[in-house]
């Protein structure tokens, strides 16, 4: 079952869009993903209400919430000291390192792998 909790992008439609005013900037092929604020960090993903914890039972270890999720709310797990530079307040945006399947990669490890996380930027939509 695919439990998407975030809007995913949309086909634009001039008959229906007004588009005055607004700015708009390159896609880049990454990886979607959302901070929580960091509201979740550290607590077990089973706690926590949007977590996808449908298929956890299959893992070894309990899995615990690090603030960032994929779009389907599954737990992403990064470096602490990553995830100490990102703000006390929720985000939307791709994890981007230049080559999409590097960052799937690097994003799909329990384990986080510094000299990975290095090359990954998170790029907030606006």
């Amino acid at each position: 079952m695919k439990r998407e909790f975030l809007q995913l992008a949309q086909t634009l439609d001039l008959k229906k869009h007004q588009i005055a005013g607004m700015m708009v900037s390159e896609k880049l092929d990454g990886l979607r993903a959302f901070w929580d604020g960091g509201l979740s960090r550290g607590k077990p993903s089973a706690e926590v209400p949007w977590a996808n914890t449908e298929k956890d039972h299959r893992l070894k270890e309990e899995q615990i919430a690090t603030g960032l999720w994929t779009r389907y709310g599954k737990v992403i797990h990064a470096p602490a000291w990553w995830l100490d530079e990102l703000p006390d307040y929720p985000l939307d945006g791709e994890l981007y390192s230049g080559h999409f399947q590097d960052v799937v990669s690097f994003t799909k490890k329990h384990n986080p792998i510094d000299s990975e996380w290095r090359q990954v930027k998170y790029c907030v939509f606006d």
